[in-house]
């Protein structure tokens, strides 16, 4: 069993709530803050450390001992403003393995400059939005996940009735022919790690990584 992390998690609106909601469900220890007492409220009797506060104030985040989280969560939503100050000090103290929520771009490019890698910003509503244009531009497409900055993705594709069902993935050749990989089977409710012999079935589908021109070559296939 891997090891149980300590993290903070800083502001319970709707994405603060999701992420501690999936951590506790994953047996992680999760402190929780906001300003807001209510909102601390429904996790309560599930957390270790539920406390109402200004994260805008140093003192603050010292009491809190940001130094021994393993990850600090900063979700604040619609005050930019607290977001940015509580990243700052955070980081002025020394804090590494920070991650973010941005509402925008101009957000984001502001945690970028404050030294907060690309891969620990988190914009929910624009990563929603590529899903669902993703998937109205080609509905065979289950879903997509952008990664390191946007350049590589991870999608799932249903290879019913296509020339990719029935075949194993030493057929197929992916890797050399289309530059992409299959990184897990799912079938029915299970998740295959796969390898050369694994087939393909034709009611599997196949989640699959690569750079995002790759994919768009590859999903083409699909249609």
């Amino acid at each position: 069993m891997a090891k149980r992390k300590d993290i903070l998690v800083i502001g319970v609106g709707r994405f603060g709530s999701s992420v501690i909601q999936t951590l506790l469900e994953k047996g992680q220890r999760v402190t929780i803050v906001d300003n807001d007492e209510s909102k601390l409220r429904k996790f309560a009797s599930q957390t270790e450390f539920a406390k109402v506060a200004d994260t805008t104030d140093e003192e603050v985040l010292k009491q809190l001992g940001v130094l021994d989280y393993d990850a600090i969560v900063v979700a604040i939503g619609s005050n930019i403003e607290a977001s940015l100050i509580t990243t700052l000090i955070l980081k002025d103290m020394g804090v590494e393995n920070i991650f973010v929520k941005a509402n925008n771009a101009v957000h984001a490019k502001a945690f970028i400059k404050m030294g907060i890698a690309p891969r620990n910003i988190i914009m929910p509503e624009k990563q929603a939005g590529i899903k669902l244009g993703i998937h109205l531009i080609t509905p065979i497409v289950a879903d997509y996940i952008s990664l390191l900055g946007d350049r590589f993705g991870l999608i799932e594709l249903y290879p019913k009735k296509t020339d990719f069902s029935n075949k194993s993935l030493g057929e197929l050749r992916l890797k050399e022919k289309y530059n992409v990989m299959v990184a897990a089977v799912r079938r029915d409710d299970e998740i295959i790690l796969p390898n050369r012999d694994t087939i393909i079935g034709e009611n599997d589908s196949m989640i699959v990584i690569g750079d995002n021109h790759a994919l768009e070559a590859f999903e083409l296939l699909f249609e």
